[in-house]
């Protein structure tokens, strides 16, 4: 659940760095829909990056030794099937489902 919040919010912030994608988790009251740490968070940050679903851009005009991300094509496919693997539940609607209806104008099907 957490690398679809990531992966949504990168959609819709490209160029953000980590700190900025947490703080933007925390603002959103994303805790209600699942359980996170500050930890947890950076280690699928990480996971993702591993991955190659985003990849650290360079900032020309950033002064500070920050790691700026996009999503790569490969993210974008991951973050297709994320949307769908929660956003097509049939059963009982769990926050799971409010998590991938976050981004529902960022999901093209």
């Amino acid at each position: 659940m957490i690398p679809l919040l990531i992966l949504g919010l990168l959609r819709q912030n490209p160029g953000s760095y980590g700190y900025e994608l947490l703080a933007l988790m925390e603002e959103r009251h994303y805790k209600y829909i699942v359980n996170f740490t500050k930890g947890s968070f950076y280690y699928n940050l990480q996971q993702l990056e591993e991955k190659q679903y985003i990849k650290k851009v360079d900032q020309l005009d950033n002064t500070r030794d920050t790691r700026n991300y996009i999503i790569t094509e490969l993210g974008d496919k991951e973050f297709e099937k994320l949307m769908y693997k929660y956003g097509s539940k049939t059963e009982y609607v769990n926050l799971s489902f409010y998590a991938a209806m976050l981004f529902a104008n960022e999901y093209k099907s």
